[in-house]
């Protein structure tokens, strides 16, 4: 994770607002769309996030790509649920990624709005941060 990434966008503040407004959230990564962790709130274990990282770029990979097979133009988010936990992942930027790892939750609907949120606040940080690298 670059520190001065962080600290030259200001985002280190809203992931850990995001991972505190989230009843039982395990981890807030931002990554690049190759799985690469560019930051991550306080709480969320490094070890955990390079493994959501990777996991995340990977499944957002294969909406993109069932999107595109059935004539989309872009993929707002992707959510897993399994018995206990839920990932959302939504791009926040060209070449960036919010994944979210929480408890899952009575109040889905609230908990995605809420994620958006953020997820919005994060693309206005990012809006002036070339992510994407050319050659």
């Amino acid at each position: 994770m670059n520190q001065s990434f962080v600290a030259a966008t200001g985002i280190g503040p809203l992931l850990n607002e995001l991972a505190a407004a989230l009843p039982g959230t395990e981890g807030v990564v931002l990554l690049s769309t190759d799985g690469l962790e560019l930051a991550m709130s306080a709480g969320t274990n490094p070890v955990s996030a390079t493994n959501l990282s990777a996991v995340a770029a990977g499944l957002h990979a294969v909406a993109e790509a069932a999107d595109r097979n059935n004539g989309g133009h872009r993929v707002d988010q992707t959510l897993v649920e399994t018995d206990f936990r839920m990932l959302v992942v939504l791009p926040v930027a060209a070449g960036a990624l919010l994944a979210v790892l929480f408890d899952a939750v009575n109040d889905l609907i609230g908990t995605q709005e809420k994620i958006a949120w953020y997820a919005d606040r994060l693309s206005l940080r990012l809006a002036s941060v070339d992510l994407v690298q050319t050659p």
